[in-house]
């Protein structure tokens, strides 16, 4: 294709948009717009005025489990306990590993040990996905955890 051509083939091009442009505006405006046949009605409006507020601080409070974490979850984790075996080791002293663990208990773990201050001991380690291991546990510590997870 010659160079000298390139100006021709543009200005065909630009010249043919206007007509493609009221082609397709007549096409827009022929299309049929459905109608809604009769009376409509303004929207009716909720009374909300009657319903009782409820505070945030007694709503937070509801059910509160252990370290300010609700309860549902204990009770999620009791459910998922139902029908399965933990595996506990006890590596060294003062440490206890838990294989099999529900995903339900591993968002609790941190909280298992009954210590929501982490300055009294060390948290849980995550050893895979079902898998915790515990460290610089006493044996009060170590009993609360296997009540938790075989409860």
């Amino acid at each position: 294709m010659p160079h000298d051509s390139i100006p021709s083939i543009i200005s065909s091009a630009i010249g043919a948009i206007p007509s493609l442009i009221g082609e397709l505006v007549e096409g827009i405006g022929a299309r049929d717009t459905p109608q809604i046949q009769g009376y409509i009605a303004s929207r009716n409006t909720i009374d909300d005025h009657s319903i009782s507020r409820v505070s945030l601080s007694d709503r937070n409070n509801l059910d509160e489990g252990p370290c300010g974490v609700p309860m549902y979850n204990f009770d999620m984790c009791a459910d998922s306990l139902q029908g399965v075996t933990i595996k506990s080791l006890i590596p060294q002293p003062g440490q206890a590993q838990f294989e099999n663990v529900p995903s339900t208990c591993m968002v609790l773990s941190t909280v298992l040990t009954g210590t929501c201050d982490k300055s009294q001991g060390s948290g849980p380690i995550p050893c895979g996905a079902d898998c915790l291991l515990y460290t610089d546990l006493t044996d009060e510590d170590l009993n609360r955890l296997r009540d938790a997870l075989t409860s």
